[in-house]
């Protein structure tokens, strides 16, 4: 396993199990966040390709048929590029919400394994003198990769 280089100059204030931890929390939060980022994009093409879409049918179908529904609807049917608009927003849907479940997944992993941490830090770090270390492995998590291991809370 790669491990990071601050975690690896902890040297002292950590033992080599505390710092596999570590390394595990942060990796567990990269796949969270690049799951969070890809569910973003995928969302927001969706929302603004179906909002083209929907601009497009209005202005080029409902408007100029008025009220003659049943043209209306034999425009949308009746074209293989609607189908494939329609089939292209479809998957775009279907792989917004595979990155979502993904991102549930793994933001569970993380902050399961990031309350234990803070759970376990007696344990961890047991002697008062690597009791005021962990203050600092703890500035350096949050400093470095944005992990919180003071509170349990998100």
């Amino acid at each position: 396993m790669h491990v990071e280089k601050q975690i690896l100059e902890l040297g002292g204030s950590t033992d080599q199990a505390t710092r596999e931890m570590l390394q595990s929390v942060l990796n567990k939060k990269r796949k969270y966040d690049r799951y969070k980022k890809n569910c973003f994009k995928w969302q927001m093409f969706t929302l603004f390709g179906g909002l083209v879409y929907f601009l497009y049918v209005y202005q080029f179908i409902v408007v100029p048929n008025g009220s003659n529904i049943g043209y209306m609807l034999g425009e949308l049917v009746g074209s293989v590029l609607h189908f494939f608009v329609v089939l292209l927003l479809g998957s775009g849907y279907a792989t917004a919400r595979y990155y979502k479940k993904k991102e549930e997944k793994y933001e569970k992993e993380y902050h399961g394994l990031r309350t234990e941490i803070i759970r376990k830090s007696s344990e961890l770090w047991p002697q008062p003198y690597h009791w005021k270390k962990r203050g600092e492995v703890y500035d350096m998590m949050k400093k470095h990769y944005d992990i919180n291991l003071y509170f349990e809370s998100k």
